[in-house]
Formats: C-alpha cells, sequence, structure tokens
C-alpha cells in the first residue's frame, strides 16, 4: 500500500493538470497572419504594349494618295529598311531623288502615360532644336504639329499608342508648286484620324 506521502504528491499533480487544460467550450487565440504585400501590376491595368499594327495593310496606298497634299503621285508602299517593323511605312514618289512621300508611324506603349510621356519628350527634342510643336486640337487625346515646311509631321497619342504622319518634299523644289505647312498639316491630322478609325 502506498505510503500517504505518495498519495498526496499523486493529488497534487491530477490538479496541477486539471488547471491547465483548457475548459470545455473555451475558444483559443489563433495567430493572425500578416498578409504578403502585393507586387506587380495593380488588377485591371495591363501591363503590356498592343499588339503590333501593320500599317502598310492598314492604310493602303489608295487611301494615302487620296489624301495627298502633293503634285507628285504616291506610287510605292514599303516598310523602310531603317525601321524593320510593320509599325512604320512609307509612301513614295517614283522620283526617288526628290525625296516626296508620306511616313505613318503607330507605335505601341504599355501604358497610356508612355504614350503621353513620348509625345512631350518629341515636341521637346524639336522646341530645343528651334522648332516648337503647334498643337493641334480634336486629334486623338493630344496631339501637335512639328512646322517644318520641307519635312512637315504631325504626331498625336491615342490610349496607349504614339501615331504620326510625316510629309516630305515638294518645298522650294523649282519643278513643282511649293505644298504650304497649312496643307500638310491638314493632310497629316486627316490620316491620323483614320488610322485612328482603323486600329483594332
Amino acid at each position: 500500500m502506498p505510503h500517504p506521502r505518495t498519495w498526496l504528491a499523486l493529488i497534487g499533480v491530477a490538479f496541477v493538470a486539471g488547471c491547465s487544460s483548457t475548459a470545455p467550450g473555451a475558444s483559443q487565440a489563433q495567430p493572425t497572419a500578416t498578409p504578403a504585400p502585393q507586387v506587380g501590376t495593380p488588377s485591371g491595368i495591363s501591363s503590356q504594349a498592343p499588339e503590333a499594327v501593320d500599317v502598310c495593310a492598314l492604310m493602303p496606298l489608295g487611301d494615302i494618295q487620296a489624301r495627298s497634299p502633293f503634285t507628285r503621285p504616291l506610287v510605292t508602299a514599303n516598310i523602310p529598311d531603317s525601321a524593320g517593323s510593320p509599325e512604320t511605312c512609307t509612301y513614295a514618289s517614283a522620283i526617288t531623288d526628290a525625296g516626296t512621300s508620306i511616313t505613318l508611324v503607330v507605335e505601341g506603349f504599355p501604358q497610356p502615360a508612355d504614350a503621353m510621356g513620348a509625345l512631350q519628350r518629341h515636341g521637346q527634342d524639336y522646341a530645343d532644336q528651334g522648332t516648337p510643336p503647334q498643337a493641334i486640337a480634336g486629334l486623338g487625346d493630344a496631339a501637335y504639329g512639328i512646322p517644318r515646311p520641307e519635312e512637315a509631321g504631325v504626331w498625336a497619342a491615342v490610349g496607349s499608342r504614339l501615331i504620326s504622319a510625316v510629309l516630305k518634299g515638294e518645298w522650294q523644289e523649282g519643278d513643282v508648286p511649293d505644298v504650304a505647312l497649312a496643307a500638310k498639316f491638314a493632310a497629316g491630322a486627316e490620316l491620323l484620324k483614320l488610322v485612328i478609325a482603323r486600329l483594332p
């Protein structure tokens, strides 16, 4: 038979164990997990540039010729060797040494802010060269013309794209009348409006 002190020790151990147990029905605190920080592009905002546009296919030669301000007809439509991308198409006259041409470019960016930033940088570059751009209203999100009579350009930011039309030639060449800057601006703006209407 166990000694009385041994009984007392066993009773004490049982009492301590009972006190340390959680009472039935009592809730236990659970550790709260800290959410991991979100990394990357916010939901609903795309960080991918729009699909490249084949400009020569989007804007056939006949459509360009119908809106050209030049006396010389434009007879070819090609991707320039310097571009190497279907996002650029040059429509040129048969007299290549005269350099009469219209070049259209449709460049995509990941975000509209990127396209707008590129438009602003191009404009600043021209301004630094002494040819500040002239704003054109009602064309895309923002647009301007580059007032160079021999090589006038119209640029516009449209969503996440930067589009441009550069009209070169028929200025102080002697064998054909000069094409006024205003006529080149008007033709460039009309062409870009047609590009915008056809963009996917």
